[in-house]
């Protein structure tokens, strides 16, 4: 293939599918298999994040609704496709926008033309007008319906109302910083401890108070915080 540097103005596909990707997916967490290989240096990105990238990208060019160019020669001036060109192009499933690698000549000749420009375009770099890019990219955005958009409107909430459960854990904590808790406690001792802290002032059920033993450190009878590991 044939890789041209983008002449002043333009951004490859590729370039434009990892921007719309890292805009869509801004503090959206990636797979644990991504985290790792990160943490190993490597740089790696979300396959699923990518396509979804590649997705949209793949519905505003085949839509004509973002123009699709390609240089044939470092000297010449970008052209563009045409939309009924980019709906016959392969969209593969590696992550590749649009290609027009695997084609057959035929195939392009009635839309192009010249035989020498499709054997060009068959290796040539896809290109998208970079204020155009920026233009869909904002459009988009203001549509909030990326997977970022949901964890502002939509942040995950804890089990349990925020307060009873902050009440809980402080009232365990207390308990177990005066000596009042021990690992061979069973839960529902803990429970009534943990009734007779709160006076009343509060209605809380068993199995908070053990959700809330985990998320304190405490260990009961029974609990796997309490089991002996293992030499």
């Amino acid at each position: 293939m044939h890789v041209f540097d983008p002449p002043s103005g333009f951004k490859s596909l590729h370039e434009a599918r990892n921007e719309l990707r890292r805009a869509m997916h801004q503090g959206v967490p990636c797979s644990e298999e991504v985290e790792r290989l990160r943490s190993e240096g490597i740089d790696a990105s979300d396959h699923t994040q990518t396509m979804s990238a590649v997705k949209i990208l793949r519905e505003a060019t085949m839509s004509g609704g973002l123009s699709v160019y390609t240089v044939l020669s470092p000297c010449a001036q970008p052209r563009q496709l045409s939309t009924e060109l980019c709906q016959i192009a392969v969209k593969p499933k590696d992550g590749t926008v649009l290609t027009f690698a695997y084609l057959a000549r035929h195939q392009m000749a009635d839309l192009i033309g010249s035989r020498s420009d499709v054997k060009q375009l068959m290796r040539a770099t896809l290109l998208v007008p970079k204020q155009e890019f920026e233009d869909f990219l904002q459009e988009r955005e203001q549509k909030k319906v990326w997977p970022c958009h949901e964890i502002t409107a939509n942040p995950k909430k804890r089990r349990g109302r925020p307060r009873k459960r902050d009440d809980v854990i402080r009232a365990l904590r207390n308990l177990d910083k005066s000596g009042r808790l021990n690992p061979s406690m069973k839960i529902d001792q803990i429970y009534a401890l943990v009734k007779d802290t709160l006076s009343g002032t509060i209605q809380v059920h068993k199995e908070t108070v053990r959700r809330c033993c985990h998320e304190a450190g405490v260990a009961f009878f029974g609990s796997r915080a309490s089991m002996p590991r293992a030499n």
